[in-house]
């Protein structure tokens, strides 16, 4: 977590900052906020500490703070992007939330939580074909019997049985000890 620090910061700012960061990482949350937000004040435009800023807060669950440090802000890091929909999630902004996903794989198409978060966000609003597309996606990364089964949900309530059926079949060769295949078995038994 540690990192060389920038030369431009004056020796109280560089000592403020590395407080800051050796008492986050000792979950001192309001001591390590305190420091950084001090070496902040030497240097207001120094974005990596305003990016640490939030990550932190998000860490210890200060979803304010959070939004404060990287909501509306131009050029985030993907990692801050989503983020910050995570805590748009948390505090029940789905709208937001699905704002900042759609930001983050814009900015780093690879990030492939963010479609996941998506898929479950449109799921969960009934909106299947958008949630199966960001599933697919997400597919495309990493191959998991949750977003599979996921995927496959969403091929149910779109009347695909048949791309359905294929990956629930994945999940039970591929995943056969995953609580998904579980499931799957279970629902096998209650309609045979």
């Amino acid at each position: 977590m540690l990192t060389a620090l920038p030369e431009y910061l004056n020796k109280e700012g560089r000592v403020s900052k590395m407080k800051g960061l050796l008492a986050l990482e000792q979950g001192k949350y309001e001591t390590g906020l305190f420091h950084i937000k001090q070496s902040l004040s030497l240097n207001p435009t120094d974005t990596w500490l305003r990016n640490h800023i939030g990550m932190a807060a998000y860490a210890f669950k200060d979803y304010e703070t959070c939004i404060a440090y990287l909501a509306k802000r131009s050029s985030l890091p993907a990692e801050c992007i989503y983020t910050l929909g995570r805590v748009y999630e948390i505090i029940r902004d789905t709208e937001a939330a699905l704002e900042q996903y759609s930001l983050c794989v814009a900015s780093e198409p690879v990030y492939y939580q963010a479609y996941n978060r998506t898929g479950i966000l449109k799921k969960q609003g009934g909106f299947y074909e958008e949630a199966a597309s960001a599933f697919q996606k997400y597919h495309l990364y990493r191959k998991e019997a949750q977003n599979m089964y996921l995927l496959g949900e969403c091929y149910l309530s779109l009347d695909n049985g048949d791309k359905a059926l294929s990956l629930f079949q994945e999940i039970l060769s591929g995943f056969p000890e995953s609580s998904q295949a579980e499931e799957i078995r279970n629902k096998q038994e209650q309609v045979w």
